[in-house]
């Protein structure tokens, strides 16, 4: 029996400027196209919420999981995914998803994320 430990994906919090009515629909595409635009397989990633933006009626808040295949993300993998993030690198399929702004990336690894996009 192997030992059993804790998963420690990376987390995103995205912007989208598509209704969160117009984006319940299309969730599956969603992890799909964030896995292709990963370069992750699709079963490492986890839509875990979205909601309407309280700001903007015509914008969704989605939450995502990004999940190792192991316990974590090597240090250099999650570095490159938060740097496609907030670059916006991420090739999202803007006529179903329109524009993304990252709110943030936060990875519990060795390396912490969520500061990066002051450094980049």
């Amino acid at each position: 029996m192997s030992p059993c430990g804790c998963v420690r994906p990376i987390q995103v919090k995205l912007d989208l400027s598509v209704p969160l009515y117009s984006l319940f629909p299309l969730i599956s595409l969603l992890a799909a196209n964030l896995a292709d635009a990963t370069v992750l397989s699709p079963n490492q990633v986890e839509i875990v919420g979205a909601n309407a933006d309280s700001r903007d009626p015509d914008s969704s808040i989605v939450d995502v999981n990004l999940v190792p295949l192991d316990q974590a993300f090597d240090n250099l993998t999650a570095l490159l995914i938060s740097q496609k993030l907030y670059k916006h690198k991420l090739l999202l399929n803007v006529t179903l998803f329109g524009n993304y702004n990252v709110i943030y990336v936060q990875y519990p690894g060795k390396l912490c994320l969520y500061d990066l996009h002051y450094q980049i």
